[in-house]
């Protein structure tokens, strides 16, 4: 659950201008010990996802690649690679 409370936190920083985005993806990564993250997005849920920032190795490009995925609004989502957090989380 607190894992789900920050990263819905960061993700609404990220919406709001608040932080600089490479900036808050390191920030992810480290706090959920992940190897990358990738802030995606796309116009429609049509259109191809498209990499807004990402940071570390070989980020995913959809949210379906990704261990975890989180969404931002309507056409955004937070993509993390290098493990499943746990479900109580």
């Amino acid at each position: 659950r607190a894992e789900s409370e920050i990263l819905s936190f960061l993700a609404g920083s990220v919406l709001r201008g608040e932080t600089a985005l490479d900036a808050l993806l390191e920030r992810v990564r480290e706090t959920f010990a992940m190897e990358s993250v990738a802030l995606l997005e796309r116009t429609s849920d049509v259109d191809p996802w498209t990499c807004a920032g990402s940071v570390g190795p070989a980020p995913v490009a959809r949210p379906d690649d990704a261990d975890v995925d989180m969404p931002v609004g309507d056409n955004m989502a937070l993509a993390l690679s290098g493990r499943v957090l746990p479900a109580e989380d």
